[in-house]
């Protein structure tokens, strides 16, 4: 930026109008200054060059003829002119002949320089020639002849002092000039700046939205284009106000609006999440009631598999265990249909033998066939794999579904499963299921896949409705798809083609017997608290544990069990969620809430009758080193049980599992999206929602930590990060979860050489995660609107 750049309008007008006047006068007074005064110190000069002549003629005479008398009245009458310091009169030999000084003379301009002039005094001389002479040659020749000098000493002082005077004079005056000239450039600087200047700062006062003009309009008599502007300005910045008052007018009618949608919309959410919490409850409340029996009844025949049985007995219990555990299966899926419905539906896929799959649905079937006279014929592939990776259990109940409604709309008469490699599509089977029954006709094929619907003429005890809905959506969670081919009267074809993965030389096979593949494990002297409030589930957990060796010991209720873990140290506790008095996880949070405890470090395992949302797992089983979901797997039973065991360090902190709920331990991200799809089990916008309100507390539960941890109130801390700990853990947050869960566990140990260390930390990463905020609401934002488009 140029320095002429930073000035204002005023004065770079102001500077335009001075700077060329100044610079002419200075000029003019510069130039006539030095002129006079050289003209002066000429003239001057020239005076007294013709003062010396002067006197060297008068001179000629008394030189001459030797009149020192004469040559010292020529001297003293002009000695005391100005200027003149001394007059010496000499000869042609240089001898003096006449001198003196100025009366007038100071010693001051005694010793100033002085400068002397010279003049000769000559004598003019005729050479004499006769008439006739001059005639012939011209007139006569003079000559001169120096016979003297005359020497004059001059004072320079006065005309020096005269010149300083002069220019003195000349600067007083030019500097008066330029003042006037100054003044007279501001005033019409002023004038030409201040409406433009005025203007400037209502442009700013628009530009910054103050559209009102100001109260000194501009003056309308004035003709030039500086008014013509400002006139026009302000009318543009009324016009413009006008305008923002309508549009401001417009928004504020447009928000209130919003708004009131907004609140119509957040009653209706309200209303909504109200609906979904009872209905979760609803299903927790059936899906205990009816898996606490399943239990029971999955538990016993697994026992009675293992006493000896003859061949008859033997068929009969793996049929109504393999009943059971396909009951449990449907039963997970028609409690969960929200799940269905949302189409978020886990996949588990596994090695398993397909021919051997499809012989157990239809051996499962064979009581059902039998009963409706219906003969069930199976044709397998050679090409097909004998192995393949898929979900078995929903491979399973795709087939059960239609080859029980194919046996159940074929009285007398006979069904066909039909295994074949698809002809277009690698790696994809088709399985047919063929029946020779009633048939379907046109309207009914196209509510075939609607909810709770039936075909015409089918009574109520034929089935829910929900059956081929379910397997429908099966097949999308599984890539898979359905055809059918009906004609009334004559039969239907339901084909479902399924695509799969090959199976590697490396695989590690498949389903085999328990005893074989899964060795129970010893548990011989180990002591072991059971908590549940059913009978069975106590008399069948007690037979399991104990014809591995353990030592037993079993109470009805959660107060129960914290008094005796209380008094008794045990190896391992197993505890049911629901209980009277106290849910299982109160329990265990009293009994780890002591450090005196015996049992504050023992593993401990969830029992659990419900469909373990991302809620429940969050707020009540993410405490526990493990769960397991009713009816129980023995194999996972145990498995469970071996690990805990062997892993477990019980001198230092609690065990907490590198597999359980199907979590990694080394996960690193600071927020995971498909563990928290996972844990929630729920669409996008509901995550939204939950996260929202999860990021919006951290900081507010934070410093709440801080303040009770800086007040020594450790007990309020430790509770106070625990819920951060299960809300971590239901958000899909593990760094957060892992680092809430080693704070609480130094927490509640009073360990006052590490709190420092494990809060900082726990700090940290919630900082981290609050930086990411937007991040994560927005993806998770795009993904509601893409699930919504």
């Amino acid at each position: 930026m140029s320095l002429i750049s930073r000035f204002q309008l005023q004065d770079k007008l102001l500077l335009l109008g001075v700077m060329p006047a100044a610079i002419v006068a200075i000029i003019l007074a510069t130039y006539l200054t030095s002129t006079r005064l050289n003209d002066m110190y000429d003239l001057l000069h020239k005076t007294n060059e013709n003062l010396c002549l002067s006197i060297a003629k008068s001179s000629v005479n008394g030189v001459f003829s030797g009149n020192l008398a004469a040559l010292d009245a020529v001297v003293r009458s002009v000695v005391n002119e100005p200027d003149i310091l001394s007059i010496k009169i000499t000869d042609s030999a240089g001898t003096a002949l006449s001198y003196a000084n100025s009366d007038i003379a100071t010693p001051s301009l005694l010793s100033n320089p002085s400068k002397e002039i010279v003049q000769p005094i000559t004598l003019k001389s005729i050479e004499n020639t006769d008439e006739f002479d001059s005639l012939l040659v011209g007139p006569p020749v003079e000559k001169n002849e120096t016979i003297g000098y005359v020497t004059l000493t001059l004072s320079y002082e006065a005309i020096q002092q005269r010149q300083y005077n002069i220019l003195s004079n000349t600067i007083y005056i030019t500097l008066f000039l330029l003042l006037v000239i100054a003044l007279i450039a501001k005033y019409f600087s002023a004038t030409i700046s201040r409406p433009i200047l005025k203007l400037t700062r209502d442009v700013k006062n628009i530009t910054k939205g103050n559209y009102t003009p100001p109260p000194n309009t501009p003056n309308i008599s004035s003709k030039d284009e500086i008014a013509t502007l400002e006139s026009g300005v302000h009318e543009m910045a009324q016009q413009i106000n006008n305008h923002q008052r309508i549009l401001k007018q417009r928004v504020l009618e447009a928000t209130q609006e919003l708004r009131s949608q907004n609140d119509k919309l957040f009653s209706a959410q309200e209303e909504i999440l109200k609906s979904a919490d009872a209905k979760s409850r609803f299903i927790s409340h059936i899906s205990h009631e009816i898996r606490t029996p399943l239990n029971g009844i999955i538990g016993f025949l697994e026992i009675i598999q293992q006493t000896p049985l003859d061949d008859e007995q033997l068929k009969l219990v793996n049929a109504s265990h393999l009943s059971s555990k396909n009951l449990q299966t449907i039963i997970n899926e028609v409690l969960d249909f929200t799940q269905l419905e949302s189409g978020k539906v886990l996949i588990h896929k596994t090695n398993f033998e397909l021919k051997k799959a499809i012989q157990d649905a239809i051996l499962l079937l064979s009581a059902q066939a039998k009963e409706n006279h219906v003969s069930i014929n199976y044709q397998h592939d050679a090409n097909v794999p004998v192995v393949i990776n898929q979900d078995h259990v929903k491979f399973g109940q795709i087939l059960i579904n239609l080859l029980s409604n194919a046996i159940k709309f074929s009285h007398q008469s006979s069904v066909i499963v039909r295994l074949k490699m698809n002809p277009y599509k690698q790696d994809v089977i088709d399985i047919s299921i063929i029946d020779h029954g009633i048939g379907i006709s046109g309207h009914n094929l196209k509510q075939l896949f609607q909810e709770y619907s039936q075909l015409d003429g089918a009574t109520s005890d034929q089935g829910t409705g929900l059956g081929l809905v379910i397997t429908k959506r099966l097949l999308n969670a599984l890539n898979g798809s359905i055809k059918v081919k009906s004609t009334l009267g004559e039969g239907s074809n339901f084909t479902f083609s399924l695509p799969f993965t090959q199976v590697k030389d490396s695989y590690q096979a498949i389903n085999k017997p328990i005893a074989i593949e899964h060795p129970l494990p010893d548990l011989s002297s180990l002591n072991i608290l059971v908590a549940d409030d059913n009978e069975i589930n106590r008399l069948l957990l007690s037979h399991l544990l104990e014809k591995q060796h353990a030592n037993v010991t079993c109470v009805n209720d959660g107060q129960q069990a914290i008094e005796l873990a209380f008094k008794h140290p045990y190896d391992l506790m197993l505890f049911d969620l629901r209980m009277p008095l106290k849910m299982g996880n109160e329990a265990l949070f009293e009994i780890r809430n002591h450090s005196q405890n015996p049992n504050y470090k023992t593993p401990a395992i969830a029992i659990t009758a419900h469909i373990t949302s991302g809620e429940e797992k969050a707020h009540h089983i993410s405490s526990f080193d493990g769960y397991l979901i009713k009816p129980i797997d023995q194999v996972h039973f145990f498995a469970l049980i071996e690990q805990l065991l062997s892993e477990h360090d019980f001198d230092t902190q609690p065990f907490i599992s590198t597999t359980t709920n199907g979590d990694s331990a080394s996960n690193s991200q600071p927020f995971d999206y498909h563990l928290a799809k996972k844990s929630m089990n729920a669409d996008h916008s509901f995550m939204l929602i939950m996260l929202e309100k999860f990021l919006s507390e951290l900081p507010k539960q934070s410093e709440d930590i801080s303040e009770l941890i800086g007040q020594n109130n450790i007990v309020d801390a430790a509770e106070a990060v625990h819920k951060i700990h299960g809300s971590a853990a239901y958000c899909g947050t593990p760094l957060l979860k892992s680092a809430a869960k080693k704070l609480e566990l130094v927490l509640r140990e009073n360990d006052k050489n590490n709190i420092q260390k494990f809060h900082k930390i726990f700090c940290n990463e919630i900082q981290t995660l609050l930086t990411l905020k937007s991040d994560i609401l927005t993806l998770l934002q795009t993904l509601t609107n893409n699930q919504e488009t």
